[in-house]
């Protein structure tokens, strides 16, 4: 899966150092971290730190989409959150696209 964060420092982090394998904010089962000061609550003395760049008004969880098909022309949702599904569709033909155009 795939998540792309809306933040400016984090999308910083990920153009110097690539793709990051991190796990969800919260514990398995449990409801999703919209916000960060749920996160300290949640797991506070569990982590190292928490990076906030700015206030959050996030209400929504993150979408998360399955790429493990993605070879294959398919993509599906594990979760649709924040990034309604018809912008990632969107994108997601644009890159195939974008493909297409440089095989042929």
């Amino acid at each position: 899966a795939i998540r792309v964060p809306d933040s400016s420092v984090l999308s910083y982090l990920v153009s110097i150092t690539g793709p990051l394998a991190i796990t969800s904010a919260n514990p398995s089962g449990e409801p999703d971290s919209t916000h960060h000061n749920t996160v300290l609550d949640t797991l506070g003395g569990k982590l190292a730190g928490v990076v906030c760049d700015d206030e959050s008004n996030e209400t929504v969880a993150s979408t998360v989409v399955n790429c493990m098909k993605f070879d294959e022309g398919l993509i599906s949702y594990f979760r649709v959150g924040c990034v309604p599904k018809d912008i990632v569709d969107n994108l997601f033909d644009e890159v195939k696209k974008e493909q297409s155009d440089q095989i042929n």
